[in-house]
């Protein structure tokens, strides 16, 4: 009877697999093959130029890897990453991911990165079996660290959109304004509040694998522990390198552990166990080129405030003349990053626009 039982099981699960293998979304219509693998893409050039990038970075991520696998990978760039049309496989927020079962990569086509994209998704396909010992996130901290490494373009907007997040959702981040005329100097403290009245509990970054299109967290949850394992993982190699990353997963494996003990990564971390210690830590990580991209990215931040310095100005002044001899400073004091905000244009255009609001 069990052996029947086992047999109808296996047939429903090859009709399964069947059915899911006649749903997958097409593949795009253009495609280019390199040596690590083959490209596909709306158009030939596009392809072309994918499979050029392809070539030149499976090698660099293999080479930083300890235990890295070789395999041909196919990279499917698509408007939404997807695998298939029923059941829907959109992931709203991701711009892409790794179909292991399949090898092969998906990628957005607008992307803010698409090579970095790429890179962390190489990061996925070629970790070897040892690096499975990493707990809950820290796998996707590990591909963003590698992908700011190999990418450092647009490594200082990502670190500041992961650790912003991750801070915010802990709690706040604190700033220090300070401004002067010719014949007037201000002085004001600034905090931005997370978006909800719940704080993430850092230590959910060992437990919560939200790289998972499976995993039930909501887009907030996810950012913030994206954040932290990205964090807890640069720490780390800032102190040991991959390589001694990597020895905690061996040693893991060594004293019969299913994943690295969240003590000994607190320890390789330098970290603690309380909420304000990642935070802090978090805050640390923000220097002047990521507050700058946070800036470029919330250009409003100080407007209010300034405002509020020039108000008896505004009645009787034009804005240029007065923004000509304004000079405002923002500064995180935890990391002691800061910047003139004057120079960024973004930011004077926020205060020319609510000049006379």
């Amino acid at each position: 009877m069990a052996a029947e039982l086992h047999h109808l099981q296996g047939t429903r699960f090859a009709a399964l697999a069947l059915l899911l293998g006649a749903c997958q979304v097409l593949p795009p219509a253009e495609q280019a093959r390199g040596t690590h693998g083959n490209v596909r893409a709306a158009s030939q050039a596009r392809a072309a130029e994918l499979s050029a990038a392809l070539d030149q970075l499976a090698p660099r991520v293999r080479a930083l890897l300890p235990d890295a696998r070789d395999r041909k990978l196919s990279v499917w760039v698509q408007d939404v990453p997807e695998l298939y049309w029923l059941p829907r496989t959109v992931m709203a927020e991701a711009d892409g991911f790794y179909a292991p079962g399949l090898n092969r990569i998906h990628l957005r086509e607008q992307a803010e990165d698409i090579e970095r994209t790429l890179t962390h998704e190489l990061v996925h396909a070629t970790l070897g079996p040892t690096w499975e010992a990493l707990p809950g996130t820290l796998e996707e901290g590990l591909c963003d660290v590698i992908a700011a490494q190999l990418c450092p373009a647009s490594a200082a907007r990502l670190r500041a959109g992961r650790l912003s997040s991750a801070s915010l959702a802990l709690g706040s981040i604190d700033f220090e304004l300070d401004a002067s005329l010719p014949s007037l100097s201000f002085l004001a403290q600034l905090r931005v509040d997370g978006a909800t009245a719940v704080p993430v509990d850092p230590l959910d970054v060992f437990r919560s694998s939200a790289g998972l299109s499976s995993a039930k967290l909501s887009p907030h949850v996810k950012k913030a522990l994206y954040g932290l394992a990205g964090m807890v993982v640069q720490r780390i190699v800032d102190r040991r390198g991959l390589a001694g990353l990597h020895e905690l997963c061996l040693r893991a494996r060594d004293e019969d552990h299913e994943h690295v003990p969240t003590d000994w990564i607190l320890e390789a971390a330098g970290l603690e166990r309380d909420t304000e210690s990642w935070r802090r830590a978090l805050l640390e990580g923000l220097g002047q080129e990521e507050l700058l991209e946070f800036v470029r990215g919330h250009p409003d931040l100080a407007t209010p405030a300034l405002l509020e310095f020039l108000g008896p100005l505004r009645a009787e002044s034009l804005p240029g003349p007065v923004l000509r001899t304004l000079r405002a400073s923002l500064r995180l004091p935890q990391s002691g990053a800061s910047i003139e905000l004057l120079s960024q244009p973004e930011v004077l255009a926020s205060l020319a626009q609510a000049w006379n609001g």
